[in-house]
């Protein structure tokens, strides 16, 4: 009677081991893969979010949300403290649902969103249009300029 000796358990453990870890390893790569999409797709607001957040930023004041959409550059021309901006900001009488985004255009790292306006100021009814011109600066879309395309006329 040959008899075969029962091969060690250490032995028919290992590829269960060595799979087992494989496994581990994957799923940990996927999950930190997921997580990095997740972060680099809220951190990019496309152009009509960021004119969005713009103008209501006017709308409400909003000074941090100012500062966060637009560049140093576009700051700089008379609205360069929180001070400035809400003085001009409490000039205008602006409503959220007073805008209406009309078209937008991205072009590598620059990108132009067009908007018309109706508004008020010292009792009369203001409607016109313009075009915010966007950079990308820090991963997102801020406002670098702002230009009137339509000229305003009292309604």
């Amino acid at each position: 009677m040959v008899t075969t000796s029962p091969s060690s358990p250490g032995r028919r453990s290992l590829p269960w081991i060595i799979g087992g870890c494989s496994c581990a390893l994957v799923l940990v790569l996927l999950i930190g893969a997921g997580i990095g999409v997740a972060v680099f797709f809220s951190t990019r607001a496309d152009p009509e979010e960021t004119a969005a957040d713009y103008y209501l930023a006017w709308v409400e004041e909003d000074c941090e949300t100012f500062q966060a959409v637009t560049t140093e550059e576009f700051r700089a021309d008379g609205l360069a403290t929180c001070e400035d901006f809400i003085e001009s900001a409490q000039n205008v009488d602006l409503r959220a649902d007073g805008f209406t985004i009309t078209g937008s255009w991205v072009d590598g790292g620059t990108a132009i969103v067009a908007l018309e306006e109706t508004y008020g100021v010292d009792g009369e009814t203001w409607e016109g249009a313009f075009e915010i011109q966007m950079v990308r600066d820090g991963g997102r879309w801020k406002v670098d300029a702002v230009q009137e395309t339509e000229e305003y006329q009292p309604v």
